[in-house]
């Protein structure tokens, strides 16, 4: 089957047409896994002879992408070594949970300290656990002194 040609001065452009159709069927309907869909372009190119596959491999990885991987690595290590939970717990300790505005500045400077070598997905999803952690027991520890009104207010919070 030959598409017209979209254009003289571009002889490939039918070929990349194709590329762009096929990957982007495959990825709607999810023929192959999404994270194999992605890698098409970059095996179906090069075969096509549009471009060389060091042009192509190029696009894919660079500075920005390796910048990725390694704030990635970092987060495992992070994770494996429970820092997240013992920095937390540490800080929490030493500054107590009886002043609201002492744990909010503690949680700042977890948050701030770990946003500065993680992602900021993966820094929420390290101290997300803690803070609603925190705000239930609270909320039980206001419900036990009967202050409801508290204890709702947290509860909000942590939605």
């Amino acid at each position: 089957l030959q598409f017209v040609e979209l254009s003289a001065e571009q002889p490939l452009a039918n070929e990349m047409l194709a590329v762009v159709a096929l990957v982007a069927v495959f990825w709607m309907f999810e023929v192959l896994p999404l994270p194999v869909t992605s890698l098409l372009p970059m095996l179906l190119i090069p075969a096509f002879g549009i471009l060389d596959h060091s042009l192509v491999a190029s696009a894919y990885w660079g500075p920005v992408q390796m910048m990725f991987v390694g704030a990635f690595i970092v987060d495992v290590g992070i994770e494996h070594v429970m820092l997240h939970q013992r920095l937390a717990l540490n800080i929490l300790l030493r500054t107590g949970v009886e002043r609201p505005f002492v744990v909010l500045a503690s949680f700042s400077a977890i948050s701030f300290c770990f946003s500065s070598v993680c992602s900021n997905t993966a820094t929420v999803v390290m101290l997300v656990p803690f803070a609603t952690g925190l705000l239930d027991t609270a909320a039980e520890q206001a419900r036990a002194r009967g202050e409801e009104h508290q204890a709702a207010s947290l509860q909000r919070a942590v939605l």
